[in-house]
């Protein structure tokens, strides 16, 4: 399991463990629905940003490399 990697080994840092491309609209809405109540919701502007949202991975994958995973 992931976990156990890290902790097995002193590791510090902040680590990106997803690898999911969602537009901020779709994160959004996944929050409110998973922690959100009856008055939660998402306001639109029409300013508001249409870009994706990519986690970079990188240093996990280089953390699992240099585990053998």
């Amino acid at each position: 399991m992931i976990i156990d990697l890290f902790l097995e080994k002193d590791t510090e840092g902040i680590f990106n463990i997803g690898d999911e491309q969602i537009s901020y609209l779709e994160m959004a809405s996944t929050i409110i629905e998973k922690n959100g109540n009856d008055l939660s919701y998402v306001m639109l502007r029409e300013q508001g940003s249409k870009s994706k949202l990519y986690l970079d991975t990188t240093l996990l994958k280089c953390f699992l490399a240099a585990k053998g995973e």
